[in-house]
């Protein structure tokens, strides 16, 4: 019995050390942690909030050069009917067509230029932590 007692007190001897001697490496890590979250989740977090902005801009564009084309159709069509509106089928047709092109055009430049963005910031993110804590290396 008397073992068992001192056993239990070497063993909350040793979880008392270990407590400590983890403490210790608590400042290293939240050095580390605070420069990961600073310098890399920020860093991470600006490039999706970036694309994503991008994302619905082309997808805006695809979408107003649907709306173009078929607007364009219809109105060609319509125009179709009588003799008079003939003679301006084929610039109904070539306007909504530009008007396709330069919206899809538009959407896919701002889908670029924000991805040079987003891959610009990825490119420039780097840790603050100089020397990382001993444990971590």
């Amino acid at each position: 019995m008397a073992d068992d007692v001192d056993y239990f007190y070497d063993m909350r001897d040793e979880f008392d050390r270990e407590a400590q001697q983890y403490q210790q490496h608590l400042p290293g890590q939240r050095e580390a942690m605070t420069s990961i979250a600073k310098d890399f989740a920020d860093s991470i977090s600006s490039a999706m909030s970036t694309m994503q902005i991008a994302i619905v801009a082309f997808w805006a564009g695809v979408i107003v050069a649907v709306i173009a084309l078929i607007n364009g159709i219809s109105a060609a069509t319509a125009e179709g009917v009588t003799i008079i509106g003939l003679l301006a089928v084929p610039a109904t047709v070539v306007a909504s067509i530009v008007i396709a092109l330069a919206a899809l055009g538009t959407g896919i430049w701002i889908l670029n230029s924000q991805a040079d963005s987003a891959r610009s910031t990825l490119a420039s993110a780097s840790s603050g932590v100089q020397h990382w804590p001993a444990f971590a290396s």
